[in-house]
């Protein structure tokens, strides 16, 4: 029977960490009605790989359905053991070598114990040899850096963590390195090992905690303090007590009613631990405490009753180049001012919540969030909890709510992992904007919610929302939920060759915001929304494809059961493809008024106010659209600071505000030209992407060898293109097979959109491209010649399945009435792919000769290509 039982929670556990066979064919199925595979979701979009980035958000990226699973995999994996969550994520995030020579475990009883009740004097000296151990290990994981870079590092993680956020610090009093000096000094530390010392001590800990428990009981009431191997110890009975030490690195309260002012479980350089078993026990901790480790370790667990706990900036799990672990045994109400309660920067940040009615609330950037390389991980087993973010950093986008970075997020600096897992209970979620699965910079951001009747409500840019490469994934498994969203960006919208999807397994839904789109895909990025089951309301148009400099987007909206309302997408049993993208119907306000912009050149500034603004534009962070505006309005000088320090480094964000300076001001034109000539591979890169997005003729000049540099080739081909550089065709061509997958992909959309006729038999041979960005535009581009019709025919003509889809899709874009007529034999196909491919193709122009036809596949044997046919615009 045991063994049945196992082999149940076993199956349970697979349950949850993949996709149903149903959900797997409805995915199939959609993909059909595009004439996709899951393959063709793989289509390059990385474009770089950052320092410190972790290999599981490169298979997200490039594997969205296997790397979805790989995610909901991972939160499958979380438990109420620190030792188990710790495992999953060394395991599956970092990868971490084996250590080659564990230092030895420190054992045997020490001398200053003996102050202590007998029964107290093993499990205190344990800790206190595993805290010194751990502080061995520290030590030997920042040997390389000297003591000046070890504060640099301490007080500069912080800061960057905090960007844009106007967030001061009361331990810190220098100021920041710059990113390069931040990320070469860390580059001298072993993460891994200090990864390792986490683990080592968080083992002692959670041996130690049920024997402590056992003494609690006994009621000593003592106090005891004392040093010991290094280790500043504060040991306290069963009573009232007051703790206001900063630098102790063992505090055990064995019960009563206590208060913490001081700073505890921090681990700033070396290793802290605080366990607690009191009643109501209350936290007003300064900054950087409770569980949190910057270039150490700090674990904090709380063990008694109805604990009130209240952190200030850098509180209850935070990892920043370190490990911070925090572990809560009873109901709990929680609220801190930012940085925590589950954050990973360099490092893990991790918390684990109660069984019971759980409050937490954070100002800004926690809850399961992670930036560059770090993993922040809030789990929660049960409980009807509620979760609140904002309220800290007002959001200068909208000019509406606060800037929350909770919740599910990853940002600021590429390269992160932000989780939040929820395993049951009626739960809430607040959040301001950029929340609730939020992924940016090569980021996977993730919240898993198993069971309950969940309400998720949020501003802009979440539930699931994505851009720059990053990953939003938002799992909802049961229960009948609510998605509200006050303005846009949200439920499965990816942006930028991005990824976003929303699983929601069972339940009456309502998805709703004030510009809803769910399954929203735009330039290169892919959108999934998928609702297995249950009567759901959607508010807006569904399944959205938007093409931008050439990349289209992939949005895939599928919803099967149920008796669905959709307020602008396909009617029940239908399915409907647009612009590439997909919408599934299975059958089972007023805008802010804007200021004007101040005309550029009215607004005086030094440099370093400048660059103050141009940092609060990159990172997106409070005041970024009040500080674009600025810029904008001073002009001249501040483009070329742009130039001159931003370029480089410069992001989306910031390309945008520097291209309106480009277009308004003539000199700007002048700047760029000459500072293209002397800037290093990366600036040119950027400059090259400015003049593109401005069509600014200054660095034509310069596209020659730019196209042989394996740095700036990339956007050189993209300039190139939007000039209509035809002299540029050969060189460009040689990309296609030459360069790397992305490289390819512009170099094939320049030239489809230069054109040259010499090279229809190179784009013929490379047809077959598995990369979707690159056959679609090789279509595009045959189509343009008399060699497209003869070619679509005689594919459409073969017996296979995916050549008569390629001369479909050929004929189709050709659009001659010749082609559709051709392209309607498909209608006949034996084969269903086929035929959908057919019918999406006809849809709105079908010849009269095939409206009879398509009304015969209504009611085809094939499930799909009947609802695809349903959907068919056969016009009158």
């Amino acid at each position: 029977m045991r063994i049945l039982g196992c082999l149940a929670l076993l199956l349970a556990s697979q349950a949850f960490s993949q996709f149903s066979p149903r959900e797997n064919q409805l995915i199939s199925d959609c993909l059909m009605v595009g004439s996709y595979t899951t393959a063709d979701l793989g289509f390059a979009r990385q474009s770089f790989s950052p320092r410190f980035g972790l290999d599981l958000c490169a298979k997200v990226l490039g594997s969205p359905i296997g790397g979805s699973e790989s995610i909901m995999a991972l939160h499958s994996k979380a438990d109420i053991s620190t030792q188990r969550m710790l495992t999953a994520i060394l395991n599956d995030c970092f990868k971490d070598p084996a250590q080659k020579n564990p230092p030895e475990p420190l054992v045997g009883l020490l001398k200053n114990v003996s102050l202590l009740p007998p029964e107290l004097a093993e499990p205190v000296s344990d800790l206190i040899n595993a805290i010194s151990l751990a502080n061995a290990q520290v030590k030997a994981a920042i040997q390389k850096i000297t003591p000046e870079e070890k504060r640099d590092l301490i007080e500069s993680l912080p800061q960057w963590a905090g960007i844009g956020s106007g967030i001061q610090f009361d331990f810190v009093t220098k100021p920041k390195l710059s990113q390069e000096a931040l990320y070469g000094t860390l580059a001298k530390v072993d993460l891994a090992s200090m990864r390792a010392a986490a683990v080592s001590l968080d083992k002692v800990v959670q041996d130690t905690v049920p024997k402590l428990k056992s003494v609690a009981i006994t009621g000593w009431k003592g106090r005891v303090v004392f040093s010991e191997n290094g280790v500043n110890v504060e040991i306290t009975g069963v009573g009232d007590d007051l703790h206001e030490s900063k630098n102790t690195n063992l505090c055990i309260d064995l019960g009563g009613h206590n208060r913490y002012l001081g700073r505890y479980g921090a681990g700033i350089g070396y290793s802290s631990v605080l366990i607690d078993f009191g009643t109501e026990t209350t936290t007003n901790f300064v900054d950087a405490s409770g569980g949190i480790g910057i270039l150490g370790v700090g674990i904090a667990y709380f063990e008694g009753i109805r604990p009130d706990l209240n952190g200030k900036n850098i509180a209850f799990g935070a990892g920043l180049a370190g490990v911070g672990i925090v572990k809560v045994e009873q109901a709990f109400r929680m609220e801190s001012r930012s940085i925590g309660q589950g954050f990973g920067m360099c490092g893990i940040g991790l918390l684990i919540g109660s069984k019971g009615t759980d409050s937490l609330k954070i100002g800004y950037l926690g809850q399961g969030a992670g930036m560059m390389g770090g993993v922040g991980w809030l789990f929660n087993p049960a409980g009807n909890d509620r979760y609140r973010a904002g309220g800290l950093i007002p959001d200068g986008i909208s000019q509406k709510g606060y800037l929350s970075r909770a919740q599910g997020y990853c940002g600021i600096l590429p390269g992160g992992i932000g989780m939040l897992t929820d395993n049951s209970g009626d739960d809430l979620y607040e959040a301001g904007s950029e929340a609730q699965a939020c992924a940016s910079g090569f980021g996977v951001a993730s919240l898993y919610d198993l069971a309950g009747d969940d309400a998720y409500i949020a501003q802009r840019q979440a539930q699931a929302y994505a851009s720059s490469e990053g990953c939003a994934l938002l799992f909802e498994l049961a229960g009948d939920d609510v998605y509200i969203v006050r303005e846009s960006e949200c439920h499965a919208f990816a942006i930028d060759r991005s990824f976003a999807i929303v699983l929601d397994r069972a339940g009456n839904d309502v998805v709703a915001s004030h510009d809803s789109q769910p399954a929203t895909a735009q330039e290169g990025a892919v959108a999934i929304y998928i609702d297995a089951d249950g009567s759901d309301s959607f508010s807006g148009p569904v399944g959205v494809g938007i093409e931008l400099n050439g990349r289209f987007g992939i949005g895939i909206f599928a919803d099967y059961g149920g008796d669905n309302h959709i307020a602008n997408g396909p009617i029940p049993g239908t399915a409907v493809l647009k612009d590439g993208s997909i919408a599934y119907n299975g059958e089972e306000g007023q805008g802010t008024e804007v200021p004007p912009i101040a005309k550029p050149g009215s607004v005086k500034a030094s440099v370093a106010e400048i660059d103050e603004l141009w940092e609060k534009v990159q990172t997106g962070g409070r005041d970024a659209n009040d500080a674009a505006r600025k810029l904008n309005a001073i002009g001249l000088p501040a483009f070329v600071r742009f130039c001159d320090s931003v370029a480089p480094q410069s992001n989306p964000k910031s390309q945008r505000v520097a291209a309106n300076i480009l277009m308004q001001v003539a000199d700007a034109r002048k700047i760029l030209g000459e500072r293209a000539k002397t800037a290093t591979d990366y600036g040119k890169r950027s400059f090259f992407e400015l003049a593109a997005r401005t069509k600014s003729q200054e660095l034509r000049s310069l596209i020659g060898p730019a196209l042989q540099n394996d740095v700036t080739r990339r956007m050189a081909t993209r300039y190139a293109a939007s000039l209509g550089a035809k002299e540029f065709v050969d060189p460009i061509s040689g990309l296609v097979l030459a360069g790397d997958s992305l490289t390819a992909q512009e170099a094939v959309i320049a030239l489809a959109s230069l054109g040259d006729e010499n090279l229809v038999a190179t784009m013929e041979s490379i047809m077959l491209s598995t990369d979707i960005i690159v056959r679609t535009h090789t279509i595009r581009f045959i189509a343009k010649y008399p060699r497209g019709l003869a070619l679509g025919k005689q594919l459409a003509s073969k017996s296979d399945e995916r050549s008569q889809i390629l001369g479909i899709e050929l004929l189709g874009v050709i659009g001659t009435d010749e082609a559709l007529r051709l392209a309607g034999s498909g209608l006949n196909s034996p084969n269903r792919g086929a035929r959908i491919k057919a019918l999406t193709t006809l849809s709105g122009r079908v010849p009269e000769a095939y409206r009879a036809r398509i009304i015969e596949l209504t009611k085809d044997i094939n499930p799909i290509v009947a609802a695809v046919a349903k959907g068919v615009d056969i016009g009158r």
